[in-house]
């Protein structure tokens, strides 16, 4: 099973959709945790509404802001799966990135799987995000032992 751990701080305008990509997966033995780290906004409303009669989905809400790494942790706390992936409540995951995790995992059997970005200009110039997109993309290489 794959858990999910979605923070969510003030995304109400991307909270729907980070969680609709999420419920699209095409492997459905997941488990999903969503964070709202205490937001201002209408995010805590959409992610329930966006959630209601879906099992797999759970709202955790914290009554004080405390930030992305206190939000993770809270998440990972409620989960029950195998392996956990992170997701920021302005993210959108693949339909098949469970799949594709899944097969890895059988045929690789690694602690620890990394993964890249694309990066999705809003509000940002061509240059800023290639080079935020840069960033994240690097190093995959395979590794073994106290590597």
């Amino acid at each position: 099973m794959f858990s999910f751990v979605v923070i969510a701080y003030n995304d109400e305008l991307y909270i729907k959709d980070c969680l609709s990509s999420i419920q699209s997966q095409t492997y459905h033995d997941i488990e999903v945790i969503v964070v709202d780290d205490c937001s201002s906004d209408d995010t805590a409303a959409i992610i329930a509404k966006t959630i209601d009669g879906d099992s797999r989905f759970r709202l955790v809400r914290r009554q004080q802001n405390a930030g992305a790494h206190i939000a993770r942790m809270t998440g990972v706390r409620e989960t029950h799966g195998e392996h956990v992936i992170f997701v920021d409540g302005d993210d959108r995951v693949q339909s098949d990135l469970c799949e594709q995790l899944n097969r890895k995992y059988e045929t690789m059997q690694p602690d620890i799987l990394r993964f890249g970005i694309h990066v999705i200009p809003l509000h940002a110039s061509d240059e800023f995000t290639k080079a935020l997109e840069s960033s994240f993309n690097v190093d995959f290489d395979y590794r073994t032992g106290k590597e």
